[in-house]
């Protein structure tokens, strides 16, 4: 995929952070799922919707796709996906498993 040229000044970014902007920019009304800080502000100073994948994990509990937030949260720092203590209680409290 070729990336857009207008994130040619965002070189800082990660591929895989391009190119997730470069698709939600091609498609109109599209949530570009991103965790990192500086990638997110990119997107918003894009105008692309962003969320993050903590987020995504809540809204499948929500609509009844996954049973518990907990063991998906275990199982993504098990992965080494930082999360801060304060930030998995605050999740773990929106599921209603705090």
């Amino acid at each position: 995929m070729l990336l857009s040229s207008e994130l040619e000044p965002f070189g800082f970014l990660g591929a895989g952070e391009r190119a997730v902007l470069t698709l939600a920019m091609a498609k109109p009304g599209a949530v570009a799922i991103i965790d990192e800080l500086p990638g997110r502000r990119v997107a918003v100073g894009l105008g692309v919707k962003v969320t993050g994948a903590l987020n995504v994990v809540l809204v499948a509990k929500q609509l009844g796709h996954v049973p518990a937030v907990r063991p998906i949260l275990d199982r993504l720092q098990d992965l080494r996906f930082r999360v801060s203590s304060d930030l998995r209680d605050h999740i773990l409290t929106l599921a209603g498993e705090g």
